[in-house]
């Protein structure tokens, strides 16, 4: 049987006309669209063979008997690499989202384990990020759920996995998790042995794993998660790259109870001035306290935003809707914002209640970032069509 030898890492970003099934019907971290699956889900319809072409498209769709005959004839098939991304066929079964109907690709990765594939398999990407089975199967990642969904039996599969000795101290699955709030992903590595001592598996390495979620936590707003972390064994007592404490970023972020529970986990205890305790205040929607303190100094707002400029756009990135009215009230810029203006933050992350926020408080729809990018376009890039189509009526 032919054997591709095509390289690991992708050239070809976005399929083309004449584009493979394999391509289509996994996702591949470089473009993923749910019209590609849809691509190869047509592709399948027209075609029903080939789900039976080789092994590696055979684990693509679910085709278990078709698996079980192949490797009945060569078992070696169970750790082959083949097929468009020159992949093991365990890969294909974790990365695929085809759903071909009648397949099951939990079955096939079953078969696949119990004919000796290892749970372990993995692709670099960039030559330095290990994408394994594990990653493929919990899915997520920078481009958003929709374009990049979760396996849809991923608990079963990554159980599965895990119970073969897949290792769970997986770097790249628990990163491609971390952007949304859902903490399963991490709850079910912690429950298989992931700890403190697992330092990232990336190549480069980053670090110990736990401490890194731990900040993304404390600056994303993920509460819960930073507990949960904490009471298994990340450092609290660390500081972010430019030198704050987690407590203080957490105070700063409008949480002051998780800025307690650091604290009382070792973290160095806040010791914000003025503007510090207006942004937090201001963050956590707290009106009376912001009204306070501007009475006694209406300069503060000027003064919080020229030290933390993306404050507004954080808040509109995670949905604190009475943060954000809050500081328009008071008169912040709500065009202002680190990496993306707080329309854009807003648009990316789905959040349409504060789109019609922002855009009722007269946000200019037509603002771009540094690429040219509107808000629409980047709730387009991240598969967030209801913000796409109402920021798309705005622009009218």
């Amino acid at each position: 049987m032919a054997r591709s030898t095509r390289p690991l890492h992708i050239d070809q970003l976005v399929p083309g006309d004449d584009a493979d099934f394999l391509h289509l019907a996994c996702l591949n971290y470089r473009d993923d669209r749910p019209g590609f699956r849809r691509r190869g889900r047509a592709m399948l319809e027209e075609d029903p063979a080939l789900g039976a072409r080789d092994i590696w498209t055979a684990a693509c769709v679910g085709n278990v008997e078709i698996a079980r005959r192949m490797l009945d004839d060569d078992p070696s098939l169970a750790n082959a690499r083949g097929g468009w991304f020159n992949w093991e066929p365990l890969l294909y079964s974790a990365y695929s989202r085809v759903e071909a109907p009648g397949g099951s690709t939990l079955e096939t990765a079953e078969l696949l384990v119990e004919r000796g594939a290892d749970p372990n398999v993995c692709y670099l990407w960039a030559g330095d990020y290990r994408f394994t089975a594990l990653t493929g199967t919990f899915g997520e990642g920078e481009q958003g759920p929709v374009n990049q969904p979760a396996h849809p039996e991923w608990e079963a599969l990554a159980r599965l996995l895990l119970d073969a000795g897949a290792d769970p101290n997986d770097g790249q699955a628990l990163y491609n998790r971390m952007f949304g709030s859902c903490n399963r992903c991490l709850e079910i590595l912690l429950e298989y042995g992931l700890n403190r001592r697992h330092r990232v598996n990336w190549r480069s390495g980053r670090g110990r794993v736990l401490d890194y979620q731990l900040s993304w936590a404390v600056r994303k707003h993920h509460v819960e998660r930073a507990k949960l972390l904490v009471e298994h064994g990340a450092d609290p007592a660390r500081c972010l790259d430019d030198g704050t404490s987690l407590a203080a970023a957490a105070a700063i972020a409008g949480h002051p109870g998780l800025a307690e529970f650091l604290v009382a986990h070792g973290a160095k205890p806040p010791q914000p001035d003025r503007v510090d305790r207006f942004a937090g205040a201001c963050m956590a929607g707290d009106a009376v306290a912001v009204r306070e303190a501007v009475r006694r100094d209406p300069d503060l707002p000027r003064r919080v935003q020229s030290r933390h400029g993306g404050l507004v756009a954080d808040a509109a990135g995670a949905g604190r809707l009475e943060a954000v009215a809050l500081m328009a009230d008071l008169g912040f810029d709500l065009e202002e914002g680190d990496f993306g203006a707080p329309l854009h933050m807003a648009a990316v992350h789905g959040r349409l209640e504060m789109c019609e926020l922002l855009v009722g408080r007269g946000v200019d729809v037509s603002v771009t970032d540094p690429e040219g990018r509107t808000a629409r376009d980047w709730a387009g890039w991240r598969g967030e069509r209801k913000c796409e189509v109402y920021l798309s009526k705005c622009e009218l």
